[in-house]
């Protein structure tokens, strides 16, 4: 949410704020009014980088290389034990791009994760997919938190 020509700020911390004062949490001079309005481009941003759009590439491009040829693309299904997703990359992504994604999925305190595929850990490298995966199809990469495993072993 932003107040007409404000900075973006968390809209229940705004409703908290005007409970108490219809002042401007920011600089805060006396409103006019409390009437918020939603901020869509804002919003549309945030989903946008949550889902890695920016990194995947793949929804915001046409799919050819620098001579017309067709990019290769698989489908990836990320697994933890809660949740997952699945997300399309290119095969010449780097594979830290992976991380990246499972980074920003994460709700609430970061503890460490680990990306394994077929039993292994992934590195986290500059090394394409394609290492993993050398044709387009479908895998899945399973996210294991480390710290949590070995709190469950107590």
């Amino acid at each position: 949410m932003r107040r007409s020509g404000s900075n973006p700020l968390a809209f229940s911390n705004i409703l908290s704020w005007f409970k108490i004062r219809l002042s401007c949490p920011e600089t805060g001079s006396i409103l006019e009014t409390n009437q918020l309005e939603a901020d869509d481009a804002l919003r549309s941003s945030i989903m946008s980088w949550k889902s890695g759009c920016d990194l995947t590439g793949v929804a915001n491009d046409r799919g050819e290389t620098s001579n017309n040829q067709p990019r290769s693309k698989v489908d990836i299904l990320f697994i933890d034990g809660l949740e997952c997703f699945s997300r399309q990359f290119y095969l010449s992504a780097p594979i830290k791009e992976l991380y990246e994604l499972q980074y920003r999925r994460m709700h609430g305190p970061r503890i460490d994760f680990e990306l394994t595929f077929e039993g292994a850990i992934l590195p986290i490298s500059e090394n394409p997919i394609s290492t993993l995966v050398p044709s387009s199809a479908e895998f899945y990469v399973q996210v294991k938190f480390p710290a949590l495993e070995t709190f469950a072993n107590y």
